[in-house]
């Protein structure tokens, strides 16, 4: 059995995830840094439901990987810029 990644992988939502994460985290004070892995998968699963409207698990799958890979990307991006080369 291979599992292919990309089939359950939105660009658009990974994107839209990134830079609402990106802003909570630079323009609200209030909001601890461990809460916004949480509010980017709530956000990912919301946005698969709203734009497929369709409640499903391959949806909420969909919207959970793509959402928590915006914190994967945010992380790969910091360490790559903060490296020395």
């Amino acid at each position: 059995m291979e599992i292919q990644f990309n089939q359950y992988l939105n660009i658009t939502i990974l994107l839209t995830c990134l830079i609402s994460g990106f802003i909570i985290k630079k323009w609200v004070k209030d909001v601890d840094n461990k809460y916004i892995p949480t509010f980017v998968l709530f956000l990912g699963v919301s946005l698969q439901f709203v734009t497929t409207r369709q409640i499903s698990l391959d949806n909420f799958i969909i919207g959970s990987i793509s959402g928590l890979s915006s914190t994967g990307f945010h992380e790969l991006f910091r360490n790559f810029i903060s490296k020395d080369l």
